[in-house]
Order: C-alpha cells, then sequence, then structure tokens
C-alpha cells in the first residue's frame, strides 16, 4: 500500500516535472536570444561555430564528479549513524537533489527530494532531515563565510560595475540575515515544536486539525523536534570531525563549479582569469541570483553572469557565448541527464521498512543502551 501511495505521488507531479522542464529551457533560451541581439548576434553566430565538443564535454563531466564527491560525503555521514547507503542509490540521491533545485524557485526543491527519497529508502527522517539539512549548512555557511572574508577584493572586482554592485551587495546582506535565521532554526529545531504544541488548541491550530484530521499533531511535532535536536547535537558535537570533512568536501565541490565556468570562459574568449578572483566573485554572485523566482533562476543567471564576466574580458560577445556554453552544459544538460534518473526511479521507488538499526532512537537513548549493555 505504501509504495502505491508514493508511486502516485510521483505519477501526480510527473506532469508538473514535464512542465518545469520546458519552462527553464524556455526563459532560459528567450533570454539567451535576447542578450544575443543586445550584443551583436551575428557575432554570436559566428561565435557559436567556433564552439567545439569538450566546451560541453569538460564542465559536463567536472559535474558527474561532482555528484560522485557528494555522494561520498552522504556515505560517510550515514555511516556516523551506523546506516549504510549503496553507492548508486547515494549518487541518485545527489543528482536528483540537483535535479529538483534547478526546477523550482529560488533552488528549494532539492532538499526536501533528498529527505523524501532517504525516507523511502527506509531511514529514519530525523536522520535524514539532519544529514540533509547539515550540507545545506555547510553549503550556505562556506559560501557567505569566503565572500565575506574577502570583501575588500570583491569590492575591488566590482568597482566597474557602478550601479549594478548595489544589487549584489544588498542580495547579500539579504543572504547574511537569512542565512543567520536559517542556522538558529537549525540549532533549536525544538523552539518550533514546542511553539506549535502551545497553538494546537488555539483557533489556528483546531483550524490546521480540520484541514489535516490529524489530533495531536502539535504535541507530535515537539517530541519529533526534541528528537531532532539531539541528533544533530550528536552529529555536530560528537562527530565534529566529521563535518570538517564535509566542509572540505563542500569546498571542492565549490572550486569544481567555479572551475567549469573558468574552463569555458578562458577556452572561449583567450583571456586569462586569476581563479581565486573568479571564485570569490562566483561565491557572490550565487548567494545573489538564486532570488530570481524562476525555476534554478533560469535567464538570470545567464543575464547576471553575461554582464559580470564582460566586465572581466572587455569582449562581450565571446563572454556571452562562453556563459550560454558553460550553462547548457552546467545546467540544461544536467537536467536531462536528471530527467533520465528520475524516470527509472519513479518505476522502481518503493518505500522500504524503516531500517532497524541503533540509530532509530536518539543519540541520547541510544547511549544509555550501551552503558547498560556494557554493564
Amino acid at each position: 500500500m505504501a509504495g502505491n501511495e508514493n508511486n502516485t505521488l510521483i505519477s501526480t507531479h510527473f506532469g508538473k516535472i514535464i512542465r518545469a522542464i520546458i519552462i527553464v529551457t524556455v526563459i532560459g533560451f528567450m533570454v539567451s536570444i535576447g542578450i544575443a541581439f543586445f550584443v551583436d548576434f551575428e557575432k554570436i553566430i559566428q561565435s557559436l561555430l567556433s564552439v567545439s565538443w569538450d566546451h560541453l564535454a569538460v564542465p559536463f563531466f567536472i559535474y558527474i564528479g561532482i555528484y560522485i564527491i557528494d555522494s561520498i560525503r552522504l556515505k560517510l555521514v550515514l555511516w556516523q549513524f551506523q546506516c549504510k547507503i549503496r553507492f548508486k542509490e547515494a549518487f541518485t540521491n545527489s543528482m536528483l537533489g540537483y535535479f529538483f533545485a534547478y526546477l523550482t524557485p529560488m533552488a528549494t526543491g532539492g532538499q526536501p527530494f533528498q529527505i523524501y527519497h532517504l525516507k523511502s529508502l527506509g531511514y529514519d527522517a530525523k536522520i535524514s532531515t539532519n544529514i540533509i539539512m547539515s550540507r545545506f549548512i555547510v553549503y550556505l555557511g562556506s559560501a557567505l563565510l569566503l565572500t565575506l572574508a574577502f570583501i575588500p577584493r570583491i569590492i575591488e572586482l566590482t568597482s566597474s560595475f557602478g550601479a549594478k554592485s548595489a544589487f549584489l551587495f544588498g542580495g547579500l546582506t539579504v543572504t547574511a540575515v537569512s542565512t543567520i535565521l536559517i542556522v538558529i532554526m537549525f540549532i533549536r529545531p525544538d523552539a518550533i515544536g514546542h511553539f506549535l504544541a502551545k497553538i494546537e488548541n488555539s483557533f489556528l491550530g483546531r483550524f490546521i486539525s480540520r484541514v489535516s484530521k490529524r489530533h495531536n499533531w502539535g504535541e507530535a511535532a515537539k517530541k519529533w523536534s526534541i528528537e531532532l535536536r539531539e541528533n544533530i547535537l550528536f552529529l555536530w558535537k560528537e562527530k565534529f570531525y566529521i563535518i570538517i570533512i564535509d566542509v572540505i568536501l563542500c569546498n571542492i565541490i565549490l572550486a569544481g563549479q567555479v572551475y567549469a565556468l573558468v574552463y569555458v570562459f578562458m577556452a572561449i574568449t583567450g583571456v586569462q582569469l586569476f581563479f581565486f578572483d573568479v571564485f570569490i566573485t562566483v561565491m557572490l554572485l550565487n548567494l545573489v541570483v538564486y532570488y530570481i523566482p524562476s525555476p534554478g533562476a533560469s535567464g538570470g543567471i545567464e543575464g547576471v553572469y553575461s554582464m559580470v564576466f564582460t566586465q572581466f574580458s572587455g569582449k562581450a560577445d565571446l563572454s556571452v557565448i562562453s556563459i550560454i556554453i558553460w550553462r547548457f552544459a552546467t545546467y540544461y544538460m544536467q537536467i536531462f541527464l536528471g530527467f533520465f534518473f528520475f524516470l527509472r526511479l519513479r518505476n522502481k521507488i518503493t518505500p522500504k521498512e524503516e531500517i532497524k538499526n541503533k540509530e532509530s532512537i536518539s543519540p541520547k537513548a541510544r547511549k544509555a543502551r550501551e552503558v547498560k549493555e556494557k554493564k
């Protein structure tokens, strides 16, 4: 029964996924055509003819490498909870996390799907939420801290942007504030649980009960959030060295993403770039552009990156082509690859019985049991 329900859920959203793919493709195509007309359409066409296969292949396979590293990260952190996952399943989870991020506004769909996918494989929901959100916090924290640490250099690099730089730094401020709020909620999920328990008997709480057709949902949320916090503390306190390893792997991924762009840009424009300057600039851009409400910031990234890299090179037509080729290899081709994996998952996904291991209980309870067993 559970398997049929979840297959129905995926089938129900299948049409929405197809529409999202069409939307992001059309938006990206229209924006690229618009940019080409503003630059020099004939030069753009001539430059396109000079593009070779490696300009697409190298960034495409760099992203495959990124999925592999991301899969290792997932296996490593799950192992701390004595949960084993096959590499194939970890790779699918990582790839489809990116896939759903590409198709949703502000790239918000990746983490919820990854949690759902892990739960469908039988992993405890609290462990899945802890791991996926921990990795999200690591990504946000790494990108934000690297950006803030080198703000003087970024200001120097963007000084020629004029009023456009105000948009970038305004977005950075919003990201910094929202990141702090996300971290606070991550550190104290139990506070949210207590709040929900308190409002359960209020007018709003009774309304939620009627709509959800569930009673005692507030107390259930409170209990779940307390256990989630214990899981979070276990990972971030007792296994902090694993978080450090995860941070290192995350930064390797960030560097790989930037290198894919640098490779295409230098190969097409012939302009030599200092990798570190591009790295910190891209960190700033990534913290800002995903506020563009189109799915996966489609169209917005093409426009903003074309503007920034034209400033770097002084060659508008070649800069636009390099961004289009890079985006095609690392976004649109990845969407089509992810869709292939999703089709395979759609036919196979059947939630399993929750994996029975020590970590199905909270770390605190697990410790108490281990002490008792030793006695």
